[in-house]
């Protein structure tokens, strides 16, 4: 039996039972051999997860003296005719600079109204649907973009929702119904100052096996997962449901040592778009084997 990785689910490997005992056949007339043998996967689902109306930050990286942009994103399941998006950022090494709506779902708001505090590190930003409700659906409700002061050292800002001026929040108004919070996950602005080509040249290679959090996530329609192989090795990658049965296999083939980036579009081995829910991706790399949750909306 293998150990669990994590919270989000268990695998089923083989093993050498008290040092003894390992898995084989025997044959009639005598005689063993070790058959070859898949892993299996138990999904642990979380009941406190649900697909609910949401909130989320994306993660990004940039350095300092760079112009840096971090997309809002939002689900909702009903019509809204009012959107507030109350934020704020965990350092004065950002400045607020703008913003921006293009190819958004805030961008067929009727009212748009953004108030800031660079003292508190505040943003307010307004949406209001008065004449057509934003519908339901997932996607970007605005970009904002900062400037990152320099000289800085590396550090990790993290994005979070905020009570402006102590009395505005993070609210959604549905077309039907009163103003709630939706479920709210905090993104952050990872600031790393580039090194000299010798080091990068050294940091090439990772040091060790890794699976990364899929960014976005929640996600539609697609999302990004990084792994990273510090020798070559054969790689499986494997989609599951919450049922723990496989609906999607990504990666199955032999690769080199380095770091990866591979998109998930959200379909299945057949194609098909998959439905909203939860859904766990698994890696095998030689002995690695690590797993995570993730969570498409739509």
């Amino acid at each position: 039996m293998g150990e669990g990785h994590g919270n989000d689910s268990i695998i089923i490997d083989s093993a050498t039972f008290q040092s003894t005992q390992s898995l084989q056949f025997a044959v009639k007339g005598g005689g063993s051999y070790t058959p070859a043998f898949r892993a299996g996967f138990i999904a642990v689902h979380k009941p406190e997860i649900t697909i609910v109306d949401s909130i989320w930050v994306d993660n990004v990286n940039s350095a300092p003296g760079k112009t840096v942009t971090v997309n809002i994103n939002g689900y909702n399941a009903d019509n809204l005719t009012a959107v507030k998006l109350a934020l704020k950022y965990s350092s004065a090494n950002l400045t607020y600079v703008t913003t921006v709506f293009n190819s958004t779902r805030g961008a067929s708001a009727s009212v748009i109204k953004i108030d800031t505090s660079s003292q508190r590190r505040e943003i307010l930003i307004s949406l209001s649907y008065d004449t057509s409700p934003l519908s339901p659906g997932s996607g970007k409700l605005a970009s904002i973009r900062f400037k990152i002061k320099s000289p800085m050292s590396d550090a990790i800002v993290t994005i979070d929702s905020a009570s402006f001026n102590g009395t505005e929040r993070l609210e959604f108004t549905p077309e039907v119904g009163v103003p709630f919070t939706p479920y709210f996950r905090s993104g952050s602005i990872n600031i790393k100052n580039a090194t000299d080509v010798e080091e990068k040249g050294n940091l090439a290679i990772p040091t060790e096996f890794a699976l990364e959090q899929n960014y976005p996530n929640p996600f539609n329609p697609s999302t990004n997962i990084r792994f990273d192989l510090p020798k070559e090795t054969p790689v499986q990658i494997d989609i599951y449901n919450v049922l723990g049965q496989e609906v999607r296999t990504l990666v199955n083939r032999s690769l080199p040592a380095g770091v990866y980036n591979i998109t998930f579009d959200g379909r299945g081995d057949d194609s098909r778009q998959l439905a909203s829910g939860i859904y766990y991706y698994r890696i095998m790399a030689g002995d690695f084997r690590r797993s995570r949750m993730m969570m498409l909306l739509k």
